[in-house]
This record gives C-alpha cells, sequence and structure tokens, in this order.
C-alpha cells in the first residue's frame, strides 16, 4: 500500500513538473545564449555574464538595457528572431564578446532611447543584421568588431536597409582583409538629422553596398554625428 502511494506521489510530482514546463513561454530571444522566457524575461541578470537592469516586455516586442554590461564569451551576447523587436536603451551599456557577432538578428529591429551602447566582438562583426532591416533611433553606438562594424549580411550578400536617425555612430572593423568593412552590405543607408562626418567625405556607394570613399569601401572608422553637433 505504502509503495503504491509512494508511486502515484511520485506521478504526481513529475505531472506538476510538466505542467509547469509546459505553461512557460519561449521567445525567441537568447541573451549570452540563454533563452528568454516567461519565467525569466523580468529579470535577465540572473543570467550568468549579465549584470544591471535588463528585462524583456513581450507585449511590447521590447528589451530593456540600462546601465547593463554583458559578457557572452563564444556565443551572441543577443540573438533575436522576433519581428520588430525593439531595444531600449539608457544609461550605459558595455555588450562583449570573444566570437560571434555580438547582435545578431534575423528579423527587422530598432535601438531606440538617448543612452549609450557600447558593442565589441574580437573575432567577428559588432552587429550583423542578417538581411533584416536595422533602425538605430536617438542613441549614442560604438560598435567595434574585427571583421565588421556593422554588418547587413554575410560577404557576397546583400542586407536590407540600414536606418539611422538623430543619432551618433562610431564605428570600427579592425581586419584588413579584403573582403571586411566598417559598414556595408545594406541595400541602403537613410540618414535623418545625421550625417557621416569621418571620413571625410564618405558617403554610402550604392554599387559596394557600404560606407565608401573615392570609390573604395572605408576599411576604418566611421563616425556618423547628428547635425548640429
Amino acid at each position: 500500500m505504502r509503495s503504491r502511494l509512494l508511486l502515484l506521489a511520485i506521478l504526481a510530482t513529475c505531472w506538476a513538473l510538466h505542467t509547469t514546463v509546459q505553461a512557460q513561454d519561449k521567445y525567441d530571444l537568447r541573451i549570452a545564449n540563454v533563452q528568454v522566457t516567461s519565467e525569466n524575461c523580468n529579470d535577465l541578470s540572473v543570467i550568468s555574464g549579465v549584470s544591471g537592469t535588463v528585462h524583456y516586455a513581450p507585449d511590447t516586442k521590447t528589451l530593456t538595457l540600462e546601465d547593463a554590461t554583458i559578457n557572452a564569451s563564444g556565443n551572441n551576447v543577443i540573438n533575436s528572431e522576433i519581428v520588430g523587436l525593439t531595444i531600449k536603451v539608457s544609461g550605459t551599456n558595455n555588450l562583449t564578446n570573444t566570437r560571434y557577432a555580438a547582435f545578431y538578428f534575423t528579423k527587422p529591429m530598432s535601438i531606440v532611447g538617448q543612452g549609450t551602447l557600447n558593442v565589441e566582438c574580437l573575432d567577428d562583426a559588432a552587429l550583423f543584421a542578417n538581411e533584416a532591416t536595422l533602425t538605430i533611433d536617438g542613441c549614442t553606438m560604438h560598435a567595434k568588431g574585427k571583421k565588421f562594424g556593422l554588418a547587413g549580411a554575410k560577404v557576397g550578400r546583400v542586407g536590407k536597409e540600414l536606418i539611422i536617425r538623430n543619432a551618433m555612430i562610431t564605428a570600427e572593423g579592425t581586419s584588413d582583409v579584403t573582403k571586411y568593412a566598417t559598414i556595408a552590405n545594406f541595400s541602403t543607408l537613410t540618414l535623418e538629422g545625421c550625417t557621416i562626418t569621418e571620413p571625410a567625405g564618405a558617403v554610402f556607394d550604392a554599387s559596394l553596398k557600404g560606407i565608401a570613399l573615392n570609390g573604395e569601401i572605408v576599411k576604418s572608422k566611421v563616425v556618423i554625428t547628428k547635425i548640429g553637433t
């Protein structure tokens, strides 16, 4: 009798755990290679390598970064397949990675706010918009990668739009390999309330699909500054 009761208790416990797991919503968003779910989304600083204020609101598809530090050695810092994800930045945020793109996303995404976002990858692109439109609005971003600062697609392919509004952007691609560049592989670049100030005379070249100077793709630092500053 006792054995039967014990078995029933174990089965009930397993069923309760199964129900809890089944009820947990999973989102197409990973932070430092950990999937964001309904269980952890309110405080993503519980993830190893994450500190500061980091949380995700699924109803508005908004990821908030406030004075956050995320170190994701060997993985993407932020990996998103969410259509219309908004990343809201305030304060100073530092995202670093040793391998793979620090930011990686395959669906349209916006980075907004009045804060600063420092993104660095030692072995790939700082930000890789894999054939997805990227909008940067209002914030300050410093993007430093070995292969690209900002990339719109894989080498040999063309990504979608890069839209920058009233933002301050510094981008660096440190590799001297010919196929890599600072801001490249986008189909178009739209600047609203800002302009390219470094290198002097650099423009978006539609044929080269990136920031170019005198018909050559730029591999040095690119600075985009708010007009009037």
